[in-house]
């Protein structure tokens, strides 16, 4: 029960809780002081009850003692009567000290011998006039009834003979009745007025704290779904917290709006800006012309407008032969830094060129160009790879993934390893040159690290065995293999955090 009400009020809005929580503390409070009060009236009342009671008996029994009257005499017993009726006594007996009844009003046709006289005998020598000294007589016996404030009361009195007699009757005092009766009217009207007082406190309390809260949300909900020229409107003359709120967060929806507005200017700049640098970066890289002999197939998909992963194709004349050469590099980071990286590894990789295509010459020269020139502050992996007219392949491999070399007679993939650290890692490292010799139908695969390191919602890698298994198929064109290779990639990745460049060749 417990845990359900902590759910109630986790899962209710703050109007709901304290709205909630005021209405039992209400209740509980108006409970409390009409019953604290009731008691309190009802003691007065009680001991106001014997009191008046008491006097009340007194003063009859006086006025009884000082009043001359027989009880044969009929007018006199009149008289009598109507004395007693002063005393609002309606109904009334007389009994002798043996109990029996003398006179009583109204008239009855009860048998008076057959009357059980043992009580009012009992009564009657509990109190008397005559013999006061008595330590063991009262002067007269009450029986109060106080659920109904009436008094049943045995009054001694004397007439002329001097003789007891006793007067039975029950008097019912109406004046305390009368106050109880109002105090029930002003337990009415003060309960009615603490209700009345809590509605109106509370709906002042809603007006002027939860009516500025529900604006305050309102807006915040517009702000929320985009509108940022909302603001919170209303009579903010009262200076206090929620007025100072209220200027507060127009202030910040003021600041929020001017900031948006100023991030999507620079934002539609910086993308104006990535476009020409995309734009830019797409005139270093080659034309598929180059490689039409070898069934090129590509993939090249950055990750945001630039790249920084990069990929060129060289014709090299020599007076024996002329062979490709294929380069592809992948630069540390993302976005513009790495995108100027690639961009000078280009412009440093032709002037290289000039001197010598020998490829682990010229991983090495770049590697210590990069390093001069970047101060270590960036660095790249890269491969350089030559294919000559006898279907030799010399390639240098300086940190980047391992390309694959499918020999299709074999039916077998080579995996060529890296021969040192990536460019400007380390000065004057002696890079190694691989060969193979291949033969026609053979394929060499080269990629970067946005393709094997992608990983889906579970952190798998998509791993290089998915590669390996698309590149043994039989008798499949490398541009279905990358088109597969791409598609199966969308369905995998959970996001694409880094640039993804294939490049597929066949061996002519």
């Amino acid at each position: 029960m417990e845990s359900k009400i902590k759910n109630i009020f986790k899962n209710t809005s703050l109007r709901l809780q304290i709205g909630l929580l005021y209405t039992i503390l209400a209740f509980v409070n108006i409970v409390f002081f009409s019953v604290m009060i009731f008691e309190n009236q009802s003691d007065l009342l009680i001991r106001s009850f014997k009191f008046q009671s008491e006097n009340l008996v007194n003063l009859i029994q006086n006025d009884l003692n000082v009043t001359t009257f027989t009880i044969k005499n009929q007018e006199e017993f009149d008289l009598f009567r109507k004395k007693l009726k002063l005393y609002e006594i309606q109904n009334f007996k007389i009994y002798d000290s043996n109990g029996s009844i003398l006179a009583e009003y109204p008239q009855t046709k009860a048998n008076l011998e057959n009357l059980d006289r043992s009580k009012v005998l009992e009564k009657i020598k509990e109190v008397g006039i005559l013999d006061s000294g008595s330590i063991f007589k009262s002067r007269y016996k009450l029986e109060l009834n106080e659920a109904n404030f009436s008094v049943l009361a045995l009054i001694p009195f004397t007439e002329e003979s001097k003789k007891e007699f006793y007067l039975e009757t029950q008097i019912t005092l109406s004046s305390i009745q009368e106050r109880l009766n109002q105090i029930y009217v002003f337990m009415a009207i003060a309960t009615t007025w603490g209700i009345l007082f809590h509605i109106l406190f509370a709906v002042y309390v809603y007006k002027i704290i939860f009516h500025r809260l529900g604006i305050l949300k309102k807006t915040s909900e517009q702000m929320a779904a985009g509108n940022l020229s909302a603001r919170a409107h209303w009579k903010m003359n009262r200076r206090d917290e929620l007025d100072s709120l209220g200027e507060t967060f127009n202030s910040m929806a003021i600041k929020i709006e001017d900031t948006v507005k100023t991030v999507t200017r620079l934002n539609n700049e910086i993308n104006l800006e990535l476009t020409i640098g995309k734009e830019v970066q797409e005139l270093f890289l080659p034309k598929t012309k180059v490689v039409k002999d070898f069934n090129l197939a590509k993939l090249y998909r950055p990750m945001r407008e630039v790249s920084g992963d990069i990929y060129q194709f060289f014709k090299i004349q020599k007076a024996d032969e002329e062979c490709l050469a294929i380069f592809i590099a992948d630069a540390s980071g993302h976005g513009v830094s790495a995108a100027l990286v690639t961009v000078v590894i280009a412009m440093l990789l032709e002037s290289i060129l000039k001197e010598t295509d020998e490829p682990h010459l010229v991983i090495q020269k770049l590697s210590d160009l990069v390093g001069n020139r970047m101060q270590s502050s960036f660095f790249a992996t890269a491969v350089f790879c030559k294919i000559h007219t006898n279907s030799t392949i010399e390639i240098c491999n300086g940190g980047h993934n391992a390309p694959l070399l499918l020999q299709k007679s074999k039916s077998k993939i080579i995996e060529i390893e890296s021969s040192g650290p990536p460019l400007g890692m380390i000065e004057q490292h002696e890079y190694k040159t691989e060969r193979f010799k291949t033969e026609s139908g053979d394929k060499i695969f080269l990629y970067t690290d946005g393709l094997v390191e992608a990983s889906n919602e579970n952190k798998e890698l998509f791993g290089l065995e998915r590669v390996k298994a698309k590149l043994i198929k039989e008798n499949i064109l490398n541009l279905n293999i990358v088109e597969e290779l791409s598609q199966e990639l969308d369905n995998f990745i959970f996001e694409y955090k880094d640039d993804v460049t294939i490049l597929l060749l066949d061996i002519p």
